[in-house]
């Protein structure tokens, strides 16, 4: 059976089929098109036959970074995960060009299901950053692709800066001028398109914007995404964690980044005199949150 998903007429077609075989309607056609369509772009595959577990454990994990951000309900992930589900039953049961015996995924296991507990700390240690950084050296030292410069680049702004693994790509860094505070607009890929200030309190936040300017210009770019598009580039962000993880036999989440800048200018604004509140109020706005209760999300680890 048909398997091609190169473009969006395969996608919606293998879809189709997918329901069908389950008995189902347009409603799990459409979010089984969804999921395809995400996980086409984040690993590059073309047909299900290419599709392994990895894409797979990629895939959940970008959805864990979009839950552990506030952008997900675990309550919608939940259906993503099963629809995802359906496309690996379909794989293994229809597509025979895939050598692969493809494992099922448990939501409520990968805390994606409404009420799953999230005990695990995501926050990234000094030590996992730093390594990290160190293994996107040294694969831009073995290939020369300075996506991988690039990615080392966001991610210390994402440190430094408390950003979306989106938005430390996306940001339009050569225009950005910084003093006691950095702005974020609409074409910074902002959630929802909100601006935000954030404040600038350390020398290293600086540095971090500094050097990423230089290596955007230096390679003629006005953002620190060299690939031909956005997702692109987050998709071999994923696809990079996914091999350094693998090598390592650690977990790494870009947005466990966002959480160590939290807990570390939450300290700061405390150690400036601000009281409980006026600190968690402080580091929405430079979060970019609405809601102070999501804000609290990122302090609960704190030591």
């Amino acid at each position: 059976m048909q398997g091609k998903i190169k473009t969006e007429t395969n996608v919606i077609a293998v879809s189709k089929i997918i329901a069908q075989s389950l008995g189902r309607g347009s409603r799990t056609a459409n979010m089984t098109r969804t999921v395809m369509n995400e996980l086409k772009e984040l690993t590059g595959i073309t047909h299900l036959k290419q599709l392994t577990q990895e894409h797979i454990n990629t895939y959940i994990a970008y959805l864990q970074d979009k839950v552990e951000n506030g952008e997900l309900a675990t309550k919608t992930t939940a259906t993503y995960v099963s629809a995802l589900n359906n496309v690996i039953e379909y794989t293994n049961k229809y597509i025979e060009k895939n050598p692969n015996t493809l494992e099922t995924v448990s939501a409520k296991e990968n805390g994606l299901s409404a009420g799953s507990p999230s005990d695990k700390n995501p926050t990234v240690s000094a030590n996992i950053h730093e390594q990290f950084k160190n293994f996107l050296e040294e694969r831009y030292a073995q290939t020369g692709d300075i996506r991988y410069e690039a990615l080392k680049n966001s991610i210390e702004l994402a440190r430094e800066l408390g950003l979306r693994i989106r938005e430390s790509i996306a940001i339009k860094i050569v225009d950005k001028e910084v003093s006691n505070n950095l702005q974020l607009e609409k074409q910074d890929c902002t959630k929802n398109s909100r601006e935000r200030d954030i404040t600038i309190t350390r020398e290293s936040q600086i540095n971090a914007i500094n050097n990423a300017k230089e290596f955007a210009k230096e390679n003629n770019l006005y953002s620190l995404c060299p690939s031909e598009r956005l997702k692109q580039q987050i998709a071999f962000a994923y696809n990079v964690k996914a091999d350094f993880e693998k090598k390592y036999n650690v977990e790494y989440k870009y947005h466990g980044e966002r959480y160590a800048f939290a807990q570390e200018r939450y300290q700061e604004y405390r150690e400036q005199g601000l009281n409980d509140k006026e600190a968690r109020l402080k580091l929405s706005n430079d979060l970019g949150h609405n809601r102070i209760d999501i804000t609290n999300r990122y302090l609960r680890f704190m030591n």
